[in-house]
């Protein structure tokens, strides 16, 4: 299936590519080429330029610059340390057992 595919596309390009060609030869000879073509139109005028005075554009705004260095600004006090003290419960002594 994949080969019928590619031989396929094979002559689509290849029809398409010598259909251009063909077209391209016949009107090379029937209409003369390219040059003829637009010779005949050489009856219009030809464009004229225009000068429309315009005023100066704005100047551009100066670019700012951030230079972000770590340690250059005044570091925020660092707030004390809390000490919180949990006491331990301690395990009360195991009773002996008793003998029988």
């Amino acid at each position: 299936m994949r080969r019928i595919l590619l031989v396929l596309l094979g002559l689509g390009v290849f029809a398409g590519y010598g259909s251009a060609i063909a077209s391209a030869r016949w009107h090379a000879r029937h209409a003369g080429g390219c040059e003829s073509r637009w010779s005949r139109t050489s009856a219009a005028p030809a464009p004229q330029t225009v000068v429309v005075p315009q005023a100066a554009p704005a100047p551009a705004p100066a670019q700012q610059i951030f230079l972000i260095m770590p340690g250059a600004q005044a570091a925020a006090p660092a707030a004390a340390p809390q000490v919180i003290t949990i006491p331990v419960p301690t395990a009360a002594p195991a009773a002996a057992p008793a003998n029988p």
